[in-house]
Order: C-alpha cells, then structure tokens, then sequence
C-alpha cells in the first residue's frame, strides 16, 4: 500500500467515525434527553479516535509532499517517455532511454539488425519499441531507398553520428591524425579538381630601375574522386545478443580498430590507385622518389643525416613547409630515443618524449609496416616527412551498415575475390555462430605538392 492509500483509508476512516458521532446526536436530540452513560463514553471515544486518525492524516500527507519534493520530474521529449508513480501516489515521467555511449550509433545499428535477422523494416520497428526513434527513422530511410544520404533530416543524423566515429577514430588512426590542409565534401559531384603545383615560384630582388624577372611556376591539376573504403567486423551471436551499453562499447571499439587498420594501411603504402582505391600517400601521385638513407656505419650519425636530408628535400623544392609532421613506426622512435653521443648523452631522448623531433610533431603506428602494407615481406624502418598543409582529404557518402549471418568470408586484409573458394582462411559464418558486420562508406586523399611527402623507404639506424 502506497502513501496515497494509506491517506485515502485514513480519511474514510475519519469519515465513518464522524457518522458513528453524528448519529448518536441525532438520536439523542430527536428523542430530547441528554446523552446516557454508556453513550457519552462512546462519543468521548469517538472524538479520541478521529484527533488519532486527524494526527495519522497529517503525518501521511507531510510525508507524502517531502516525497514530492524530492522526486525529480523529468519532462517528456515524446513518447518513449513512460510513468512511474511514486511511493506517494504521484504520478512522475521518467526518460526510459540509455545513456548515449558516443561513436555507438552503426553499433547500435547492427545489433538491431541482429534482432531483425537482418530484415530492415523489423529492425526500425524494433529501435522504435525500444524508444529509439531516431535510430528506427534511419533504418526506414536506408531501406527505403538510401535516403539517409540525401539533406533529409535522416541523412544529417546519420553525418553527425559519423562526426562522433571520427572523432574516436582519429586518436586511432595515422590517417585521422595527420591534419589535413583542406577538406572537400561529394555532395553534388562525383569528382573534384584541384590545383597542385609542380615547382616553386620564388621571387628575386632587383636593382633600382632594374627589371623584375618573371617567373613561371609550372601547375598541374589533380582530380578527387571519392573511393569506397569497407570493413567487416566479426562478432559471435553470444556477443550481439547482449543488449545494454557495454555491447555498444565493445562493438563501436571493435569497429573503430577494424577500420583505423584498413584505413591506415592504404594511407601508409606507395601503391597506385585501383580498384577503388586512393593511391597511397608515398605513390608518385603524392610524393616524390624516395630520398636516399645515409649509411656510414654510425647509427647517430646515419640518424642526423636522414633527418637533414629530409628536410632539405622540402626545402630545396620550394615546398611552404606550413604544417609538418614526422611518420614513423614505435619502433624507429624507440631507436633514436636510445642514440648516444660519445658522452653518453641521448642525441633526442627528451625532446621525442614530448613528441617532437628536430621541433616537428612525430606520429608512430605499428600500422606504419611500408612492407606488409605494399603487399610484401614487413619493413618497418620507413620513416617519412609529410607537410599536412598541402594535404587534401575529401569525404563522400555517409556510410551504410550491413549485417550476415550466413556469408563466407576469407579472413584476410587482402581476400580472395572468389568468395564460394575461399584460400586459407575461409570463414563459414553460419558454422561458426557468427556475424559480419560491413560498414562501408567514402574518402580519400590526394598531395597538392609534388614534393609535398619526402620518405626513406628503410634507414639503418
């Protein structure tokens, strides 16, 4: 019994006594006499009990108010807020939505999907049942036609959402870490073209009455084109079929580390474009041929020398030098960390604890394997220069998520494009219990400067 039935049984009670007391009155008067003893006794009783009940009453509704008060009412948004009363009887709107677990949002795509049996339209019923609107709305668009990439309502969720993918993406990523000098969006064109220049147009200083040379840069142009980059994440049914906000935690982190690994992998190699894919950042499209590593049998020496001629590289073609940025693997990091002087001292100890080297920031990635990543035996002494102002990264269709539970897969960074004869490593998902998750969606990345990225493919220190 809650406090707003005790009151209302109190107050009843109340009533009742106050008839019973009525009652004996009337009779009394009616037959014009005063009260008996056995009658005065009862009437004294019955004012006893109701200054009783009367005392009840009140610490009831005191009680019940400071209850009130203390609840917090929380107005509804729409309608998956639902009512809760109180111990008191009120009535509060409570907001029966998790707390939103940032970056979650394909996460909580794909375990609706899951719940749907992959099934579109049952899994936007699915998330409004749960109260999630926003979520069933994008389904719906999705399956109607792709229209969350439209500048409908659905399509601007969907570009926020992915804002927040990226955001935790970046610190993951080489390619969300290196700044990029501009960024275009595909929202009305297949293709961009830029200006990319070829060589510097210094200027001079001339003598009074002297001619002012004219001098030509030479330019090229570059053409962006959006590529379609997808992973698929695997994940057991025990795991998808959990639903509470450590799910959407361990499927987004899956997801994100998936997809940094593709990400990078294709950012940090000199393969030409094809297939769908940008050229890497140290192909001839961005990036000159690789500079030389120096190689005197010295490591520190070899170490000062790369680090020089790298620079040099940029300078000597003109390049504005605006935003540099050092790329390298941990482990090349930890070496010139441990270079000593003929003293004992670290040559860079210090300054690369900080992250910088030679006063520019440094970027390590046990992706950065310039080997594995052009498709070869692993090389992890590349190290590189790369000047973020002239970098130009474009983004294209918001991306789309896919669910299977019965695909075969081959477990590769580089699978067979014959899925019924998977090589080594094929995957039955449907013998194994298991679910893919592919998320595709668009980018890309092009140099504006032909010297923009200066490499050594393997130094030997």
């Amino acid at each position: 019994m809650n406090l707003k039935e005790m009151i209302e049984k109190a107050r009843a009670s109340r009533t009742e006594q106050v008839s019973a007391m009525e009652r004996l009155v009337e009779q009394a008067e009616t037959e014009g006499r005063e009260f008996t003893d056995d009658e005065q006794k009862t009437f004294e009783a019955i004012q006893v009990e109701i200054k009783s009940i009367d005392t009840r009453i009140d610490r009831l509704e005191q009680t019940a108010q400071l209850v009130a008060d203390n609840a917090k009412t929380v107005v509804p948004k729409d309608d998956n807020d639902v009512t809760k009363a109180t111990p008191s009887g009120i009535v509060i709107q409570r907001d029966t939505k998790r707390p939103k677990v940032k970056g979650a949002f394909f996460a909580k795509q794909a375990h609706y999907l899951y719940l749907a049996q992959g099934n579109a339209h049952i899994a936007a019923d699915i998330a409004e049942k749960n109260g999630d609107k926003d979520m069933g709305a994008v389904i719906r668009a999705a399956a109607a036609g792709a229209d969350s990439t439209t500048s409908g309502w659905a399509g601007i969720l969907v570009e926020q959402e992915m804002q927040d993918f990226i955001d935790l993406l970046r610190p993951m990523s080489v390619f969300g870490r290196v700044p990029a000098g501009s960024t275009v969006t595909f929202d009305s064109t297949n293709s961009i073209k830029m200006p990319k220049a070829t060589t510097g147009t210094p200027g001079g200083f001339v003598a009074e009455g002297g001619a002012i040379p004219v001098k030509e840069g030479a330019f090229s142009s570059i053409t962006l084109t959006p590529s379609k980059m997808g992973v698929i994440t695997v994940a057991t049914r025990e795991v998808l079929a959990r639903s509470n906000p450590a799910l959407e935690t361990l499927l987004r982190d899956m997801m994100l580390r998936d997809t940094a690994i593709v990400l990078d992998r294709r950012f940090l190699c000199s393969t030409a474009a094809g297939s769908g894919a940008p050229s890497g950042l140290f192909h001839t499209d961005n990036a000159p041929s690789a500079v030389a590593a120096s190689n005197t049998s010295n490591a520190a020496d070899d170490a000062i020398a790369d680090i020089k001629a790298l620079q040099q590289a940029m300078y000597t073609a003109n390049v504005p030098m605006g935003n540099l940025v050092w790329l390298m693997h941990p482990s090349k990091k930890l070496d010139l960390m441990n270079l000593r002087a003929a003293t004992g001292s670290f040559y860079f100890r210090d300054e690369l604890r900080n992250g910088t080297l030679d006063g520019i920031p440094v970027l390590d990635s046990a992706v950065f394997d310039f080997g594995v990543n052009n498709g070869g035996a692993s090389n992890i002494k590349a190290v590189a220069l790369v000047d973020a102002s002239l970098l130009v990264k474009g983004q294209g269709i918001s991306p789309t998520m896919a669910l299977s539970t019965e695909a075969t897969l081959h477990m590769d960074t580089a699978p067979n494009s014959d899925i019924l004869v998977p090589a080594s490593g094929g995957k039955s998902l449907f013998q194994t219990d298991s679910m893919a998750l592919r998320l595709t969606w668009e980018t890309t990345w092009r140099t504006r400067h032909t010297a923009a990225v200066q490499y050594i493919s393997a130094v030997n220190w």
